[in-house]
């Protein structure tokens, strides 16, 4: 019984680790980068060092970059359309 419980003791932490990485994974599936930036920091936390962890956090921000450049250029469109549209 005593082994058991140290098996499931010892585990926790990896099992966390992989708890985070998959909810970061989930969550770049459906390109929701800032919450998996957050998880992927967290196991990072976990698990400093780790390079694979380290790729999707770089991933993440290079993402979010592209994100922001495209609703920058999606906000200068708009407010275009909204100036010729007042214009009329």
């Amino acid at each position: 019984m005593a082994n058991t419980l140290s098996n499931a003791t010892s585990d926790l932490p990896e099992r966390k680790l992989m708890d985070l990485i998959s909810h970061g994974d989930d969550f770049m599936k459906i390109e929701l980068f800032r919450p998996a930036l957050s998880y992927y920091r967290r196991a990072l936390d976990l698990n400093p060092g780790n390079k694979v962890i380290g790729r999707n956090i770089e991933e993440c921000k290079r993402l979010l970059v592209v994100e922001i450049k495209a609703i920058r250029i999606l906000v200068a469109i708009a407010a275009v359309i909204i100036s010729l549209y007042l214009l009329l």
